[in-house]
């Protein structure tokens, strides 16, 4: 049992491990046409981590290698891949400062509110590290909301309030005898 275990390692991990590390290589490199070879070969390279859960996104989005970045995504990286520390690649790229990263990643889907196993989100390290931009582009849009229409309320408190001083002027108009006879019915 014990050399099965020792076979079924080397013969499924290990490959793995050298797998990953091409792409790892390629994107450490900044180096597009490798990468583009290399997920190529196999593409599902990608998303393979290191032994800490370093993602070839997560060292694209904290380098700033934005082709990279891009290729990465357009072969299918998990946007929200996350490492031994909880970072998912748009906090890295926020703590780095790189802008067009972030927007890279946003518009893949990236989840902005994510937070580290620390606590710590992209727009809290952006404003940390003193990055407007990201700042800017990380904080939440809060929708204004709309102006409440009082109008048609008002219009139905006129028409009940007129409807009742009509009914009470009929009221004052009647004589006894028209009293009579309504009641008489």
């Amino acid at each position: 049992m014990k050399r099965f275990a020792t076979t079924f390692i080397t013969l499924m991990i290990l490959p793995l491990a050298a797998r990953a590390e091409n792409v790892m290589d390629a994107t450490l490199a900044n180096d597009i046409d490798m990468l583009r070879t290399v997920l190529v070969n196999d593409a599902h390279d990608v998303n393979l981590a290191s032994a800490n859960g370093t993602t070839a996104l997560h060292l694209a989005a904290a380098y700033g290698y934005g082709r990279i970045t891009a290729e990465l995504l357009d072969a299918g990286a998990h946007v929200d891949a996350r490492d031994h520390l909880g970072n998912t690649p748009l906090i890295l790229a926020a703590q780095s400062g790189h802008v067009d990263n972030a927007l890279l990643l946003l518009a893949a889907g990236a989840d902005r509110t994510a937070g580290s196993f620390s606590g710590g989100s992209a727009l809290s390290y952006a404003r940390g590290n003193g990055h407007r931009d990201l700042v800017r582009i990380l904080t939440p849009v809060v929708p204004t909301p709309a102006p409440v229409q009082h109008w048609p309320y008002v219009m139905a408190v006129l028409s009940i309030a007129l409807l009742a001083a009509v009914v009470s002027e009929i009221h004052r108009s009647l004589t006894p005898t028209h009293t009579l006879a309504r009641a008489a019915h």
